[in-house]
């Protein structure tokens, strides 16, 4: 299924229902949006789409389309590099307002 490298640790992907419950998402595209949540922090995600691949088991092509597809449904953010510095992705502001109200304290 996916390459572990040593040292990897297992990933706890909490899925909102507005994620689960889309027709327009297939399986990867819920599990990749996943693990771009996993690892979004305050500044975005800056995991490589080589990561991102391995953790869902696809190739960084597959990967890259997925992060469009994200982008264009306005589930995910994305912030362009500035000059030597990687691209990053967040999980849209709106979905990540919605889901940050219904947890619990």
């Amino acid at each position: 299924m996916t390459e572990e490298r040593k040292g990897d640790k297992p990933m706890k992907l909490y899925f909102p229902v507005e994620i689960l419950t889309d027709k327009r998402l297939n399986p990867a595209d819920r599990l990749a949006w996943g693990v771009i949540r996993y690892y979004d922090n305050e500044r975005g995600c800056f995991a490589t789409n080589e990561t991102i691949a391995r953790k869902v088991g696809c190739t960084r092509t597959t990967i890259s389309r997925i992060v469009k597809k994200l982008i264009k449904l306005k589930l995910l953010d994305e912030n362009l590099p500035s000059k030597g510095r990687a691209n990053t992705r967040k999980v849209a502001s709106t979905l990540a307002k919605k889901i940050a109200r219904r947890r619990p304290k």
